[in-house]
């Protein structure tokens, strides 16, 4: 049965609630006390504001995105980007890409694949993000022609069959609440991945790789991000919700409340079986037992009947109210 109290579900409300309605206000600090540095600072401070509060709001939407997979899976991930298209990355004729505006979106973990030594992010020799693209987007966008690789056939049904449970999940007993989605028969889709190599010796300023059906499209001597001698940085930011020493992958809060969800949903179960059964009684006799009905001061009500010279008494044991 459906749970009548979902701890997890108010636990996860409160926290986004905590942390959307965190205010936090960006600094800009003038490098002198000069009135010309002040108002430089003043006007950088506005302009991140603006950028934070720009398109409407739909940074804080992802913000929400963020934390509710903070809550979720210990560890969730944000990345910032040009958006160019509608948020894709757009190459120009020369090969270089086009400036626009920066745009931040929540990545899913699941679709995070990186180097797994170190626990921190600058630690990782790359960071890759996977996700399904429409294979026509990606034919036109790098002008290629994708043929789907045979290796890439098992990691994207796991992909599509992931999309297909996140996009189906109903609250209400399980059941379907939109319909099937990514169609096997009709979905047109490629495995599209993007890989971030940090800065070496042989390429100071990092890689960027597009790869798509078991082919690369594109090559980039530089980070999405632009490094510099002194900084570099991958284009996702991640947060955790605690540190485990010698580990990335923070535990999820959620993990502490399914013991308890668990005797929940067995109270829950246990009385919608005693409402159902009143109680549910167990009769043990070792002979044949009868049903009579009695009357006792006006009310009425079954009595067992058994013969005593053909077997015992049989033993009632009261159901729990």
């Amino acid at each position: 049965p459906t749970p009548v109290s979902n701890e997890i579900r108010e636990y996860v409300r409160s926290i986004k609630a905590m942390l959307m309605n965190q205010e936090l206000v960006p600094r800009v600090w003038p490098n002198t006390s000069e009135k010309e540095d002040e108002l430089a600072a003043e006007l950088g401070q506005n302009l991140l504001t603006w950028m934070d509060q720009s398109k409407d709001q739909t940074f804080f939407d992802e913000k929400e995105k963020c934390i509710i997979w903070l809550c979720l899976s210990g560890t969730s991930f944000m990345r910032a980007f040009p958006d160019i298209d509608g948020g894709r990355w757009v190459v120009g004729n020369d090969g270089l890409w086009k400036t626009g505006d920066v745009a931040c979106e929540c990545i899913l973990p699941f679709n995070v694949r990186m180097d797994p030594y170190g626990d921190k992010l600058d630690q990782k020799q790359w960071v890759g993000i996977q996700s399904l693209k429409p294979k026509e987007w990606v034919e036109d966008t790098f002008k290629v022609k994708i043929e789907r690789a045979d290796k890439d056939a098992r990691m994207l049904d796991y992909q599509k069959r992931i999309s297909k449970l996140v996009a189906e999940v109903s609250p209400w007993k399980g059941g379907s609440r939109y319909g099937n989605v990514l169609d096997e028969d009709e979905d047109d889709s490629v495995l599209y991945r993007e890989v971030e190599f940090k800065p070496t010796a042989e390429y100071p300023t990092g890689r960027y790789v597009i790869a798509a059906g078991g082919k690369v499209l594109k090559i980039y001597e530089r980070l999405p991000i632009e490094a510099t001698q002194e900084n570099w940085y991958y284009s996702l930011t991640d947060f955790h919700w605690n540190y485990v020493p010698g580990r990335f992958w923070s535990d999820a809060p959620v993990s502490d409340l399914i013991s308890p969800q668990n005797i929940i949903n067995e109270i829950d179960q246990a009385l919608s079986i005693n409402r159902k059964g009143i109680g549910r009684p167990r009769v043990v006799t070792p002979g044949e037992i009868g049903l009579k009905k009695l009357d006792s001061g006006g009310q009425g009500f079954l009595g067992l009947t058994y013969n005593p010279i053909m077997g015992e008494r049989p033993i009632i044991h009261e159901g729990t109210p």
